[in-house]
């Protein structure tokens, strides 16, 4: 009997926090450090990123980082000391699947830079963001980006609510190069993210 109690204690204690929580937020700024890589070069990097929902489900972009060495590779020339600096801006809309799970899209203008060569195109993305708990949030999307030759993005984040309004944010994205073969890069995110 006192196994019985013990276990539906816990189950409701893994329930009730559910309930609780809300739909995730658009409105959010975030800061990280970024760890890119690509066959085996390594690079520390850093961005900032944000979201307003003004209305509705409409809510506004936007994305900026700064890496290493790692885009000599893209461009086909080696290890190097030249910043791949990189930033998009997105309109998108969210809809509100269920009270704590939100699917979205967004499309916008992408721009980056390596040594003085810019390249820009469009970008579109789709996603899923859910709060597992209140103190949880999971994300997964795909996205396409139109510079750089074209490239597929697939990525996922976790959220971790430990103050009110503010979570550490991990994450990871993987992009892939359809038009140099096996080309791609990947890179894992650690950030501070306050929502209001």
């Amino acid at each position: 009997m006192n196994k019985l109690i013990a276990v539906m204690t816990l189950a409701a204690l893994m329930i009730a926090p559910a309930a609780l929580a809300d739909t995730p937020s658009f409105n959010y700024i975030q800061a990280d450090i970024q760890r890119a890589d690509y066959t085996g070069d390594q690079q520390w990097g850093w961005g900032l990123k944000g979201s307003i929902n003004p209305v509705g489900g409409l809510f506004f972009s936007g994305n900026y980082s700064r890496v290493n060495s790692v885009a000599n590779y893209i461009q086909g020339n080696g290890p190097g000391t030249d910043q791949l600096t990189a930033y998009r801006a997105d309109v998108g809309y969210e809809f509100d699947f269920a009270d704590t799970v939100a699917l979205y899209g967004e499309a916008g203008w992408a721009t980056a830079a390596i040594s003085g060569n810019r390249d820009s195109g469009s970008h579109v993305e789709a996603g899923i963001r859910f709060n597992a708990l209140s103190i949880f949030e999971l994300r997964a999307a795909i996205g396409h980006y139109d510079r750089s030759g074209g490239f597929d993005e697939y990525s996922g984040t976790v959220l971790l609510h430990f103050l009110p309004f503010t979570a550490i944010s991990v994450g990871y994205a993987r992009d892939d190069y359809g038009n140099a073969g096996s080309l791609h890069t990947s890179r894992w995110q650690l950030g501070l993210r306050w929502s209001f």
